[in-house]
């Protein structure tokens, strides 16, 4: 049984180093760092004058009928494939307006990534904080009279807010 069980490892872990990760990757994975950076130069290189501000990039997840043929694959790795495509978030700085872009990483543009689309959203719909504003809001909210009032009954916090983190939505 042991004989068994160690055979079944060792050729488990072979199939698994032979798959070539660069030509098959599971359609859900999250954006590789490759990927986000690739995104991110491609949108600045799009617009090279504007400073736009980053919110999200993260992966568009593929349609559910696409993702289909890949899950009933027999071959191992799948022989199909389906494109990886990111999601951007941008806020244009001057305008404060939203931005949502896509992009896809095919394999005969060197898995660079293609702008498939650019929406700027209506008026009045707006992305979620970004970083620099989730701090400044958190710091607000710390050095606020209230807050420093309320904090007060807690020692540990008054001498040390840096161990707190404001939950800021």
């Amino acid at each position: 049984m042991l004989r068994l069980l160690l055979f079944l490892f060792v050729n488990f872990v072979w199939v698994v180093r032979s798959i070539d990760s660069s030509t098959c990757s599971y359609p859900l994975d999250p954006l590789s760092a490759d990927e986000i950076s690739k995104t991110s130069f491609k949108i600045k290189q799009t617009f090279p004058t504007v400073p736009f501000i980053f919110i999200l990039i993260t992966l568009k997840e593929p349609k559910k009928s696409s993702l289909i043929s890949y899950f009933l694959n027999d071959s191992s790795p799948p022989d199909c494939y389906i494109p990886r495509e990111s999601l951007t978030i941008l806020v244009h700085p001057d305008t404060g307006r939203t931005h949502e872009v896509v992009a896809q990483f095919l394999p005969e543009n060197d898995h660079r990534p293609v702008i498939t689309s650019w929406n700027e959203l209506p008026e009045g719909i707006e992305s979620s904080f970004s970083g620099d504003e989730m701090l400044a809001v958190g710091n607000l909210a710390l050095n606020d009279p209230t807050v420093k009032a309320r904090l007060s009954h807690y020692p540990e916090f008054v001498s040390n807010t840096t161990i707190i983190i404001p939950d800021v939505w």
